[in-house]
């Protein structure tokens, strides 16, 4: 079993060990308030575990897991202390009070979420399986996951520390002050075009010049800051996820403008649905020969 937890929800499948496919009519998707308590959100995460082993006549055999960070992922435990994601999850060992909620003890994994849609789309064929490549997900903030042969790389020459590049320093504050979704709607208003969300500005940008220069500039503001990133490690192909993407015809001619500014020689191509490659990769964890590497180069917080 593969769930991928969100800021606003909870998706979650079967995966076929054998195909690494999701299973016809298992996928699942369960509303989220992320600032229940930790008791309502662990027991509603266990019920849905309970669901998809029934569907599956108890024959699941793992349970892996998507989760934002910070997290400790080698060990299960939140640390979402300070963060408008969770935050009644601090300390709590995750895997383990899933395991004690669930009708059946489940072995328990936890891959970082940009990191398991990374892994997804290598095991679904939009990233390369060989090389080396980087996937962004796009949305509440900025998640990155670098690969090497399809394996997670959060250290060494060429990558941001845990590989990550939500948290480096950018313009007045940090990355994610300006790739958001956040940041998007904040220049909206600033711009006087009001909007409800990200799609409805990008519906307007198609016609409205003043929006559209929003996208732009977000593109310009993505490039700088992976730019630098992609050329260090060397990326060939970058794989970009998340609902900022339903975008992309808006904001990618300044991002590749940026990256090559960056001299980041690299193929920018969207995934069409990030949540089943965040499954898919979560799912992956059960694979023993993907985690005999992977484990040990999970971030601790």
């Amino acid at each position: 079993m593969g769930a991928d937890i969100g800021g606003h929800h909870i998706a979650a499948a079967l995966v076929d060990g054998a195909t690494g496919g999701l299973v016809e009519g298992s996928p699942r998707r369960q509303a989220l308030d992320r600032k229940a308590s930790a008791e309502a959100l662990i027991t509603g995460w266990a019920a849905l575990i309970d669901e998809l082993d029934d569907l599956a006549g108890g024959r699941v055999t793992g349970v892996g897991v998507a989760m934002p960070g910070p997290f400790d992922y080698a060990r299960g435990v939140a640390h979402f202390e300070g963060n408008d994601k969770f935050e009644a999850l601090n300390g709590v060992n995750v895997g383990a009070a899933l395991r004690e909620h669930a009708r059946r003890p489940h072995n328990i994994r936890f891959l970082n979420d940009a990191t398991a849609f990374a892994v997804g789309c290598s095991r679904m064929g939009d990233a390369p399986r060989t090389g080396r490549a980087v996937a962004l997900t796009l949305g509440t903030g900025l998640g990155a996951a670098f690969l090497e042969d399809g394996v997670p790389v959060i250290a060494g020459e060429g990558v941001p520390p845990d590989g990550c590049l939500w948290s480096l320093p950018f313009g007045a504050g940090i990355a994610d002050d300006h790739v958001s979704v956040r940041w998007i709607l904040d220049q909206a208003r600033m711009t006087g075009l009001a909007a409800e969300g990200v799609a409805e500005l990008a519906s307007r940008a198609r016609q409205d010049s003043a929006a559209a220069a929003i996208f732009e500039r977000y593109g310009e503001n993505l490039g700088a800051i992976a730019g630098p990133w992609l050329a260090s490690f060397g990326a060939a192909d970058v794989v970009l996820g998340g609902r900022i993407t339903g975008a992309f015809d808006l904001f990618a001619p300044s991002l590749r403008r940026a990256l090559e500014s960056a001299g980041a020689v690299v193929s920018v191509r969207t995934h069409p649905n990030t949540e089943d490659a965040a499954i898919v990769g979560a799912a992956t964890t059960f694979d023993e020969t993907f985690w005999s590497r992977a484990r040990t180069r999970l971030p601790r917080r």
